[in-house]
């Protein structure tokens, strides 16, 4: 799965993001990911959080 990430230049840092998984498993689990929320806005082509 992307990640997605943008660091724009310093005078738009408000609208710099980032997305990274954190889950902890078990070797040998399976998961499905069935469903996100994802809180944020589409702006001028980039997504912003």
């Amino acid at each position: 799965m992307p990640f997605h990430h943008k660091n724009f230049e310093a005078s738009n840092d408000a609208y710099d993001n980032q997305a990274a998984d954190d889950f902890v498993y078990s070797s040998g689990e399976t998961w499905s990911i069935t469903s996100m929320e994802i809180i944020g806005a589409y702006w001028n082509g980039h997504f912003v959080q």
